[in-house]
């Protein structure tokens, strides 16, 4: 009876109240951000060229792995990490079409690469 009348209310109050915390985010700061944003790049143009089959599979993981290691070099563990990195993929691509986003890695792919994959 109770749980019904809770249930009851919460409809009654409308989604603002039944809704789900929101998401938390993972920021990093300075040199962290920049590693971060260069792994999610290197991701999302290996994500986009493979789907539209430019790049066969085996090279789409390839490339997505070296994201990975350069995510690795972040502060946290492996689930904020990986959250992290969902996260700035998900923003980019928001933003950015694949021209732009090809135009930008070609423009910093070889800064990222000397600076986080030694």
């Amino acid at each position: 009876m109770r749980a019904a009348f809770l249930l009851c209310l919460a409809l009654a109050l409308g989604p603002g109240l039944a809704r789900a915390a929101p998401e938390t985010l993972i920021i990093y700061n300075g040199r962290d951000a920049q590693r971060l944003h260069c792994a999610a790049m290197l991701s999302l143009v290996a994500q986009n060229l493979g789907r539209r089959g430019m790049i066969p599979p085996v090279e789409e993981y390839r490339v997505r792995d070296m994201a990975k290691a350069i995510a690795a070099g972040l502060p946290g563990t492996a689930a904020q990490k990986k959250k992290a990195l969902i996260q700035r993929e998900t923003r980019i691509a928001a933003n950015k079409r694949l021209k732009e986003l090809l135009a930008e890695y070609r423009t910093t792919f070889t800064w990222c690469e000397r600076e986080f994959m030694n």
